[in-house]
């Protein structure tokens, strides 16, 4: 029998050792579903609403989901599709990917690289900056990461993600399945993200904090996994240009005598060093 990529989970009955998370480090797989993280609708006809909610969902969680963002219903199934036919191809066969199959990876990265940039205009609107303040060498690159979490059999004792923030600027992840959580910044309480069909979840990452100076957070999240079946996620992530000198400050419109800089100028190229 072909050696397929996902097909080891389902001959296991235990964790294997090298899976299996320190007691302390354990999640809590059975979090409340947050209800009231935000989902917000990109084609409300006032771009202001819009933006003001995306701030305060920004402040609250670093988290929100979006719908109406562009990419169809039909390419988000085409593209799960194909995620779930190449995490079934034998290890061999995975270099033999078809041109049709990346012609519909190409259009799914297209749509959702709009979305983010869409999303980056209205935080300008409701921080106060100009628009295509993210524009350039702060939205230059866009990579998509795409991950199958195998189901497990016993979720209580690992992670598909340990708690983590985003080292770029934004993320709009798709979830075809449960197991995304967050945790809330004013208490700290971890709750699960409720997988909406259609609906993409925007991360923001810890450059976004630094450059509204500490007035949006970085959304903290991690993975649970699940004893039902495989989860898929395709994770579009937006980050500065790694070339050259990009230097990440506090934006300084939003800097006055009341409100300093919160944090350093630095080096991207060197930031990431430090963030791997």
């Amino acid at each position: 029998m072909a050696s397929l990529v996902s097909s080891w989970a389902s001959q296991v009955n235990t964790v294997p050792e090298r899976y299996v998370v320190p007691t302390e480090k354990r999640l809590n797989v059975n979090v409340p579903i947050g209800k009231e993280i935000p989902v917000i609708d990109l084609s409300h006809p006032n771009s202001a609403h819009i933006a003001e909610q995306i701030i305060k969902a920004s402040q609250d969680y670093g988290v929100f989901q979006v719908i109406n963002h562009g990419v169809s219903q039909e390419l988000i199934g085409d593209v799960l599709k194909v995620c779930d036919e190449f995490f079934k191809l034998p290890i061999e066969d995975l270099e033999k990917y078809t041109e049709e199959e990346e012609e519909v990876i190409g259009k799914y990265t297209e749509g959702v690289r709009k979305a983010n940039l869409r999303i980056l205009e209205l935080m300008c609107e409701g921080l106060g900056l100009e628009k295509d303040y993210f524009a350039n060498e702060l939205s230059h690159i866009q990579y998509i990461a795409i991950n199958l979490y195998p189901k497990c059999p016993d979720p209580t004792v690992t992670a598909g993600a340990v708690e983590h923030n985003d080292g770029g600027v934004i993320n709009l992840l798709l979830q075809e399945l449960g197991g995304l959580h967050v945790r809330r910044q004013k208490d700290g309480q971890w709750l699960a993200v409720e997988p909406i069909p259609g609906a993409l979840v925007c991360i923001n990452g810890m450059v976004l904090k630094v450059i509204s100076n500490g007035k949006l957070e970085s959304g903290i999240h991690r993975v649970a996994t699940n004893s039902v079946r495989d989860r898929i996620s395709l994770g579009c992530l937006t980050s500065p240009t790694c070339c050259g000198e990009c230097i990440i400050e506090p934006a300084k419109p939003l800097l006055s005598e009341t409100n300093p800089p919160k944090y350093k100028p630095f080096s991207y190229t060197e930031y990431l060093k430090i963030f791997f």
